[in-house]
């Protein structure tokens, strides 16, 4: 989802090579079943216990289908007008290109802050500042989401007025012949300082300041995992039944805690390790622009390869949050078996054991959720 970056590349026909078909081929079949699993996920939070899950949970899936149907329209769409020759669909999605292509962007950059935000209160839960999400929470994580695409949104836009579709209908092959290419505004040296620092918060500094905090989480899980192994080994006692009960319930909590930190670990863990390439070619085009040229000043067939490499990886972070949440979080994999389309009967349904990272919710409020 690169816009042309340079005046030699918008003269040229929207040619896609065969071997970046290939690509997105592959991208396209993670994309759309990235739809699939995500559109699941946000049924089960809207319709299953929905006082339960987390706002940030909720908001991130929706981010992620948007992530993933953007990239079907984008590229997996566009492909299959141009294979076929389909006039009318061809059209639209060139058309739209613009509004599609800012859209992702926005969304891109929306993702790592959710996941800021949502490490942010696990820490917080650690750290027993927040001790279990109630309604006050809920309406101050549903502000941030707000405020995070309110804002994000507004950094985006000017983006939009950098970029622009033309028509090359003389030169080129119909379905090569609407390309997307930069505006003046896009050599605006201003706006080129601007669009440089937005990067910089979108790729660096999310991606440093997400780095942190998982080493932070996955630290300090592994202090509250020796703890609880520490005083599952003290010896008996013998405690009043009302002593006994709370000692439960405060068990309880804490499984659930370690349960919602470690899935949060393995989300963000994921996230970096997906989105290492677009870090990486990020730094690259920062203090080393010329591996990424070639003699004309375009970008050369690494860049290309690699960046859509990056963009696949992006999405496939985005379509195997189902299965991370269903391995790691006993909430979301009761509420996927207890569906009649998931095909387990109710003597198949998961079963309480102490040995589970968390037991099933009871209660109305619990820190589940990511």
């Amino acid at each position: 989802m690169e816009s042309p970056t340079n005046e030699t590349e918008i003269i040229y026909c929207d040619e896609h090579p065969i071997l970046r078909l290939y690509f997105v081929t592959v991208g396209t079949t993670i994309a759309t079943f990235g739809c699939a699993c995500n559109l699941l996920l946000l049924f089960v939070f809207l319709t299953k216990n929905r006082h339960q899950w987390s706002t940030y949970l909720i908001f991130l899936a929706i981010l992620d289908f948007l992530l993933c149907f953007l990239y079907v329209t984008s590229f997996g769409l566009e492909s299959i007008a141009k294979y076929f020759r389909i006039h009318f669909l061809y059209d639209s999605i060139r058309l739209t290109t613009t509004y599609q292509f800012t859209l992702s962007k926005v969304v891109q950059v929306c993702i790592p802050y959710v996941l800021i935000a949502i490490s942010a209160e696990r820490l917080a839960w650690i750290g027993k500042i927040i001790r279990m999400r109630n309604k006050g929470a809920q309406r101050e994580s549903l502000l941030v989401c707000i405020c995070i695409a309110v804002l994000w949104t507004a950094l985006r836009a000017p983006g939009f007025f950098a970029i622009t579709i033309h028509f090359y209908t003389d030169e080129c092959d119909y379905f090569e012949s609407i390309p997307l290419v930069s505006t003046d505004l896009a050599g605006d040296k201003q706006y080129m300082q601007y669009d440089l620092l937005i990067n910089f918060f979108h790729l660096f500094v999310s991606f440093c300041v997400l780095f942190f905090l998982n080493l932070l989480i996955v630290h300090r899980l592994r202090l509250s995992h020796q703890n609880a192994r520490r005083n599952s080994s003290m010896p008996n006692v013998v405690l009043s039944a009302t002593k006994q009960m709370a000692l439960h319930e405060e068990k309880k909590e804490h499984k659930r805690l370690r349960c919602a930190i470690k899935t949060t670990a393995v989300v963000i863990t994921s996230y970096l390790a997906c989105n290492s390439i677009h870090f990486a070619l990020y730094m690259m085009e920062m203090f080393m622009p010329e591996i990424l040229k070639d003699e004309d000043g375009n970008f050369n067939m690494f860049y290309v390869i690699t960046s859509d490499v990056g963009t696949i990886l992006f999405v496939f972070c985005s379509t195997i949050r189902l299965w991370i949440y269903y391995k790691y979080n006993p909430d979301v994999k009761t509420a996927l078996k207890t569906m009649p389309c998931m095909g387990f009967s109710a003597a198949n349904r998961p079963k309480t054991s102490v040995y589970e990272c968390a037991l099933p919710v009871t209660d109305k409020e619990s820190p589940s959720s990511v």
